[in-house]
């Protein structure tokens, strides 16, 4: 993902927790969606799915999951 859309991704978070977007968090937002190959659109919809059912903060792992899950259930040989 580039470094706008980690801005793009953290701002959606922002609406849902009121939270500002930081450098620091845009470095470690950025490294963690680096580590796991995170695209924009599943990402994005991560977020959306997390706060659909959580009311909790979300973490880069909460993605990571929602993401695999997706994933998993579209994975075709």
């Amino acid at each position: 993902m580039t470094t706008d859309e980690i801005i793009t991704l953290l701002q959606a978070i922002g609406v849902y927790t009121g939270k500002e977007v930081d450098e620091a968090a845009v470095a470690a937002w950025s490294e963690a969606a680096r580590r796991r190959s995170w695209t924009f659109p599943e990402a994005i919809d991560a977020v959306h799915e997390h706060f659909a059912d959580e009311t909790g903060w979300i973490m880069p792992g909460h993605v990571t999951q929602l993401i695999r899950r997706v994933r998993g259930a579209n994975w075709q040989d």
